[in-house]
C-alpha cells in the first residue's frame, strides 16, 4: 500500500523530521504492527510504503463491501490481535503520542491477522495534526485537551472500548451526526 502525504511545501527541516519518524514506524518485531516498509521525499510529495492487505482496513469490513462472516469468535481475535497490537506500541519509549486508534487503522490480512497500521500516524510537522476527522472513537478528554495534557493509555483504551462495540453491533460510531455534532456530543455526554 502506498500512502501520499501532502503539505504545501517541503523544506528541509520536514524532510529531515519526516525521515526520523518514519524509522520509528518501522516495527518488525509484533505480529500485530504494520510496520512502514520504506518511504521516500519526491516533490511536492511525502510517500510511505506499507504492506498489502488484502481485506483492507477492520472498518472496512464491518461497514462497507465485504464477503467475510464475522462470528463472535473472529470478532473475539480481531479484539485480541488490536489489544496485543496496543499493547506493544503502549510499552515503546517513548510511546507514539500523533497515532489515534480507530477501526479505519486496523488493517486485516489474508490470514484475518488484525495489525494496527503505522503507515496512519500522524506526523509532527502534519499542518492537520490536531485536526479530528474521527470523534467517534476517541475519549472525551481526547478532544477536549491537549495532547500533552491527556493520559495516552487510558484514551487508546476508551478507544478499544468503541472499537469492541463496533465489532458487537456492527454500526459506526455516531454515524447520525457530522463529526463536529459527534465530538461535541462526546464531551458533553460523557465529562
Amino acid at each position: 500500500m502506498i500512502k501520499v502525504l501532502k503539505t504545501k511545501e517541503i523544506s528541509q527541516r520536514i524532510s529531515n523530521t519526516f525521515n526520523q519518524e518514519c524509522k520509528r514506524l518501522r516495527i518488525f518485531n509484533s505480529a500485530n504492527i504494520l510496520p512502514v516498509l520504506g518511504a521516500c521525499v519526491s516533490l511536492p510529495d511525502l510517500i510511505i510504503v506499507s504492506q498489502f492487505m488484502h481485506f483492507g482496513s477492520l472498518f472496512n469490513v464491518l461497514h462497507e463491501q465485504s464477503d467475510l462472516i464475522i462470528d463472535l469468535s473472529q470478532a473475539t481475535s480481531f479484539a485480541i490481535h488490536i489489544a496485543k497490537g496496543m499493547e506493544f506500541l503502549h510499552e515503546m519509549a517513548p510511546m507514539l503520542l500523533n497515532f489515534q486508534l480507530n477501526s479505519k487503522h486496523v488493517m486485516l490480512d489474508e490470514d484475518l491477522v488484525c495489525k494496527i497500521n503505522m503507515a496512519d500516524y500522524k506526523f509532527s510537522f502534519d499542518e492537520n495534526l490536531h485536526k479530528v476527522y474521527d470523534p467517534g472513537w476517541m475519549a472525551p478528554e481526547a478532544l477536549k485537551k491537549k495532547s500533552d495534557e491527556i493520559n495516552k493509555k487510558s484514551a487508546d483504551m476508551w478507544s478499544m472500548g468503541v472499537i469492541l462495540w463496533e465489532l458487537c453491533t456492527r454500526d459506526i460510531p455516531f454515524d447520525e451526526y457530522s463529526p463536529m455534532q459527534c465530538g461535541i456530543l462526546v464531551i458533553k455526554v460523557f465529562i
